[in-house]
């Protein structure tokens, strides 16, 4: 399989299919044979959007996918502290406005990454990203 088909693979995959023995640390989808690991040690990380005060501190890790013990993507993932781990958003334009100012940039993750927080995230991963303001571009993943 190709990265590209792992990825949707993941994109595809209902939640609730997916399991955890050590979470937030390790995830597995065992009928497709992939999961989703902790690589790095957690480390502190300034939140990302503005109306959070520059004290607030998060941590954020390193987290590598594998199919059949080989790696096929690696992901930065946010810890917001309430059971949400965040796939690192983009910052930028708005897709649908690129022209715009700064001031009007958006964040936003596409939707594997979507789907990739949904997974790892032992809360309701769309209310805490609606929340923090985070948008899911149509975008269906890097290849």
């Amino acid at each position: 399989m190709s990265n590209t088909d792992l990825k949707q693979a993941v994109l595809d995959s209902n939640p609730s299919d997916w399991q955890t023995d050590g979470a937030p640390d390790s995830f597995t989808y065992p009928t497709r044979g992939i999961t989703v690991e902790r690589i790095g040690e957690w480390s502190p990380a300034p939140a990302p959007w503005n109306d959070r005060s520059s004290g607030d501190i998060l941590r954020r890790a390193k987290y590598r996918l594998f199919h059949d013990d080989a790696p096929f993507d690696q992901i930065d993932l946010l810890d917001l502290g309430d059971g949400t781990l965040l796939p690192m958003p983009d910052y930028g334009p708005p897709a649908d406005n690129p022209d715009v100012m700064p001031d009007e940039f958006v964040l936003s993750v596409n939707q594997y990454e979507a789907a990739l927080g949904t997974v790892v995230s032992t809360s309701d991963f769309d209310a805490a990203r609606e929340q923090v303001g985070i948008e899911v571009r149509d975008e269906t993943f890097r290849a």
